[in-house]
């Protein structure tokens, strides 16, 4: 049985309806998809930057401090360190009569000078002390040194030699028991003899401009008359960490002995 004729009419209309809503839905998608097409970037071929220099490090030939020439920050902080290193460590104007002078020495330069032992209960003079041996360690390439007598004067301690209110010489030490004959040439160690000593050298320094005035042997004096109360040490129950070679001259000098090869022989010990 047909459908009326009415509503064969209304369904053929919704059918085309249906079809050009269709149609329109497909065509946006089309031209969408082609509008995306057009406008979508294509990536780009990545390349990793690489940046070369020639950005070259001049060493400080008396310093040894390693800046860049070219740079005004890294000129003026290498200049502030050499001058250090080469005149001394300011102490500080309102910090003078807080150290305790206990040698006053006249230098063959005219030079007045004086010997102070670092006060472990002052920051201020603790941290002047290790300003100095940090500058030490720089100019001798030398690793950090053992700073137990910061803490406790037993352990050790530090001797200033100060010039015009400058600390220009350092003499650092420490406490210990035994040590070894090193052959001064050759820096071997001489075997199966263990040395008797009592003070470790671990540090010992003169700014540039103040050597050969005799700094380092009044320094060494005074590690003999002041590390102990109440006793002098002798030259050999003294001994030395890593003698560079202004120390090592400096030891030849102090405590070396001849040995029977004729070889010159000078205490050391293993710094802890």
């Amino acid at each position: 049985m047909s459908a009326p004729p009415l509503e064969s009419a209304v369904n053929h209309t919704r059918l085309l309806n249906d079809k050009r809503i269709m149609s329109s839905q497909d065509s946006s998608c089309s031209r969408a998809e082609d509008i995306d097409a057009r406008t979508r970037k294509r990536p780009r071929n990545l390349k990793q930057t690489h940046f070369f220099t020639s950005v070259r490090k001049t060493i400080c030939s008396e310093c040894q401090m390693s800046y860049v020439q070219h740079l005004r920050s890294d000129r003026e902080l290498h200049e502030k360190y050499h001058r250090r290193a080469i005149e001394g460590v300011e102490l500080g104007p309102t910090n003078t009569l807080t150290w305790n002078a206990i040698e006053q020495h006249q230098l063959k330069s005219g030079l007045d000078g004086k010997i102070v032992e670092v006060n472990v209960e002052s920051s201020k003079e603790i941290s002047v002390a290790e300003e100095l041996l940090d500058i030490v360690n720089q100019v001798l390439s030398a690793p950090k040194d053992n700073r137990g007598w910061s803490s406790d004067p037993n352990r050790g301690k530090v001797f200033l030699f100060v010039i015009r209110n400058k600390a220009v010489g350092i003499c650092s030490t420490e406490r210990i028991t035994e040590g070894k004959w090193m052959v001064y040439d050759t820096g071997e160690l001489v075997p199966k003899q263990k040395l008797p000593l009592i003070i470790g050298i671990s540090r010992i320094y003169v700014s540039h401009k103040y050597r050969r005035m005799g700094i380092g042997l009044r320094l060494l004096f005074a590690v003999q008359k002041h590390s102990i109360y109440g006793l002098r040490l002798t030259r050999y129950q003294i001994g030395w960490s890593q003698p560079s070679e202004f120390g090592g001259k400096l030891a030849l000098s102090f405590n070396g002995v001849k040995h029977k090869s004729g070889k010159m022989l000078i205490p050391i010990y293993e710094e802890r």
